[in-house]
């Protein structure tokens, strides 16, 4: 009798040692703000440091280790953050590469790290930095947007050398294609204008074109956000512990710069069968609640959403675990209850 309490005791101890074990309201990064489902997720800061500039941390990536990593364009670095307080939840960035050309693409593939930004495309790995191209467009009206691993071939996005002209070039607005060395270039994507993130759900490319505010699927399927929302960010949750938004796709609404009206400033969710969208965040923590009854626009102007800060891009680590990337130096994150 008296083995089996010890037991019991040891097994209660070690449940409360793991941080996941814990109510939302008991972990020591719990956030309130911006609104979310009530029993959706925990939602919890990741860094919250001003100082960092604007844009601190852009693009977001996570490694098979469950290392994230994020773009640091005005600075050229790339950052990977690591957990020093035990809580599960990376919290200090360290700067990992240094010296690169405004990186505002990360993907994170069989070991290695792609980065993409101005006329270059790197791979890091096992501490080494190559240059797989060297000579991305980059002149016109948009540059590189988006990159994507997918059965062993790299995918980016080239931005159109401009928006409205007679000869646009018929290489640029389209997503192309590369052997994982950088050879082999191939179009498998055109008419497009400013591809800025890119995706896939098992064989299906999404291309997200910021200028035209769609998601767009290979197969021709498109799906329209609200004008001057600014879709920038986009990621696939085919994974289980977030239940509300199992097998959907994770659209960033960046928002509009001078806003009469507010808009954008979202987190979305698409299905990719149908391309029927839902809010993800905000939303009203109770549909029907007077207390949380508001329009998106409302939300935002009590400050129950992400303005005046922007949302920029999101990822999905290989727990299930969803990041979200903000101006101003903050990462939040949404993890399981």
């Amino acid at each position: 009798m008296r083995m089996s309490w010890i037991f019991v005791i040891i097994m209660a101890a070690a449940q409360s040692a793991d941080p996941l074990s814990s109510s939302c309201s008991e972990r020591p990064h719990m956030l309130e703000q911006p609104w979310i489902r009530v029993n959706f997720a925990c939602l919890e800061e990741v860094i919250n440091d001003p100082s960092f500039g604007a844009l601190a941390f852009t693009a977001l990536t996570v490694g098979e280790d469950g290392t994230l990593y994020a773009t640091r364009p005005d600075a050229g670095e790339i950052v990977a953050f690591s957990d020093t307080d035990g809580d599960q939840l990376p919290d200090t960035p360290q700067t990992l590469v240094s010296g690169l050309t405004f990186p505002n693409s990360l993907a994170f593939a069989d070991g290695a790290l792609y980065v993409a930004g101005g006329e270059r495309l790197d791979r890091w790995q096992d501490g080494e930095l190559t240059t797989l191209i060297d000579d991305l467009p980059t002149g016109g009206t948009f540059g590189v947007g988006g990159i994507a691993v997918h059965d062993g071939r790299i995918y980016v996005g080239i931005g159109a050398s401009c928006q409205f002209c007679n000869s646009p070039d018929p290489e640029r607005g389209a997503v192309w294609s590369y052997a994982l060395d950088g050879s082999d270039r191939q179009i498998v994507m055109r008419d497009l204008l400013q591809p800025s993130d890119l995706t896939f759900v098992e064989d299906r490319l999404f291309v997200i074109d910021a200028a035209r505010g769609l998601l767009i699927a290979q197969d021709g399927q498109e799906t329209a956000f609200a004008p001057e929302s600014q879709p920038m960010g986009l990621a696939y949750y085919g994974h289980d512990p977030l239940t509300l938004i199992q097998d959907r796709l994770l659209v960033v609404l960046s928002g509009n710069s001078h806003p009469v009206h507010i808009v954008g400033y979202q987190v979305m969710s698409v299905d990719p069968l149908n391309g029927v969208v839902e809010s993800m965040m905000p939303t009203q923590p109770e549909p029907g609640s007077p207390e949380s009854d508001f329009t998106d626009e409302e939300m935002s102007i009590r400050g129950s959403g992400f303005f005046p800060q922007r949302p920029l891009d999101v990822s999905v680590s290989p727990e299930g675990w969803v990041y979200i990337s903000i101006t101003d130096g903050r990462i939040i994150a949404l993890r399981p209850q």
